[in-house]
């Protein structure tokens, strides 16, 4: 099996949230399947982008039973009703695709490093060894620092991908690969660029470098115009963050002698700022970056500073609440600055606070180790089946995967909380004109 295939993807998979009318949408979707790929990406609208409550999954029913009655009608009314709905055009290689977003492009850290340092050779931070991705896949290790699926991933599939975009550094990123997007994440980096050289990761700077480099890559490969296209309508998601304060500051003397974690904070997220301007001014236009989680309860960081603390370490989670106020604000901000820039912070820390601090409540038998060695500071290197002592039987009954990075489900439950309720209200406005043209167009032709 392709690592990077995500295997059987079905309507409940692209649906995950959809447990009622499957009567309906099933067969509407299995219907849309049998059309010619050409007419499904001219189809497809805007309007199917977060299928993730009620309201939403209205609108999808509604919208699937209209394209099926719709595509039943002669060229003139397939006409009629592409002019009416201006549709983005999908990828026509990808049949089950239901999005509106042309390709997703990451950066960030292990969170979203899909292998990308296995081709560094002078990092430690690599998890291309058993046990890492026991459940992903053909149970082989791709480089994920996860059991399976990383967020980034449960997002492909959720959003309809049936690939997932390679590593950049990766020989596969290459051809018709670079269509669906690129990850250029590397474990150990950060928004501070001296994060990633103190541990030879690849650094925020290098990652646009490689971006700019994409861009020309898929512009050789599908013309600049259609690259220009795939370039706007990505979705973009950047993780950042954790390994600055882990990797970096608390272990620095250098510099936490020199500033508070306040003062890091406030410098972090100027650098934030900075790569946003300059991912805007790529072409980029939205974008989903994650907040920092509760570092504090995180199993090495417990370790290694919680010694005389019961539970998570309260002043680090202080500083990662701190951080992410400031990052919201200045979110907030660049809104008001970028024309056009839709772009969500993603509350992590909350989500997965919760998740630690009621295990059993969440369907979880420990929040306190992870599932990899020791449970308390292996991460990377000493998960390693070679030189520690295995790990749990069964992830999924486990928070912590290993001493820093969540198992896939809990992955999963963070990507359910991601999209804000606002959030999805706002496009609920903007699906009104689109269903009001496809009841036209309907009506027209009963």
């Amino acid at each position: 099996m392709d690592p990077n295939s995500c295997g059987s993807c079905s309507a409940s998979v692209m649906l995950p949230n959809l447990e009622f009318g499957d009567n309906v949408i099933v067969p509407a979707i299995q219907r849309l399947h049998d059309i010619d790929d050409v007419s499904v990406g001219k189809m497809v609208v805007n309007s199917l982008q977060y299928p993730y409550d009620e309201h939403s999954a209205v609108i999808l029913r509604f919208l699937l039973d209209s394209f099926v009655k719709t595509l039943e009608h002669d060229s003139s009314t397939e006409t009629q009703l592409q002019n009416q709905l201006t549709p983005n055009l999908i990828q026509p290689r990808f049949k089950t695709l239901i999005t509106d977003f042309s390709a997703i492009i990451s950066f960030g850290d292990s969170s979203l490093d899909v292998g990308n340092n296995d081709f560094l050779s002078r990092t430690v931070f690599k998890s291309n060894y058993p046990p890492y991705g026991r459940d992903f896949g053909d149970q082989k290790p791709t480089g994920r620092f996860c059991n399976g699926k990383l967020v980034g991933d449960i997002t492909a599939d959720s959003l309809g991908f049936t690939t997932y975009p390679r590593a950049y550094l990766s020989p596969q990123a290459t051809g018709k690969n670079l269509l669906i997007g690129a990850n250029f994440a590397s474990a150990a980096s950060g928004y501070d660029d001296k994060t990633a050289f103190l541990r030879h990761a690849i650094s925020l700077s290098q990652q646009m470098r490689y971006f700019k480099e994409y861009q020309s890559k898929l512009a050789a490969v599908t013309g600049s115009t259609k690259a220009a296209f795939i370039i706007k309508e990505a979705l973009y998601l950047a993780c950042f963050g954790t390994a600055d304060f882990l990797q970096n500051y608390y272990v620095n003397p250098k510099i936490n002698k020199i500033y508070t974690p306040d003062q890091y904070s406030t410098y972090l997220v100027g650098k934030y700022s900075s790569f946003i301007k300059d991912l805007y001014g790529l072409g980029a236009r939205r974008v989903g970056v994650t907040s920092l989680p509760p570092l504090g309860c995180l199993p090495a960081v417990k370790t290694f500073f919680g010694l005389h603390e019961k539970g998570c370490v309260s002043r680090i989670n202080t500083v990662a609440q701190g951080f992410n106020k400031k990052l919201n604000l200045a979110t907030e901000k660049l809104k008001k600055q970028l024309p056009d820039l839709k772009i969500t912070v993603f509350d992590i820390f909350n989500t997965l606070y919760d998740v630690i601090l009621s295990p059993t409540t969440n369907g979880f038998l420990d929040a306190s180790r992870g599932c990899c060695g020791t449970g308390a500071i292996p991460v990377s290197l000493f998960c390693n089946r070679k030189y520690s002592t295995g790990s749990c039987s069964n992830a999924s009954e486990y928070v912590f995967w290993d001493g820093i990075h969540p198992t896939e489900i809990v992955n999963q439950v963070l990507l359910k909380h991601e999209i804000p309720l606002t959030q999805q209200i706002d496009y609920y406005k903007e699906y009104q004109p689109k269903l009001a043209a496809v009841a036209k167009v309907q009506k027209q032709h009963p």
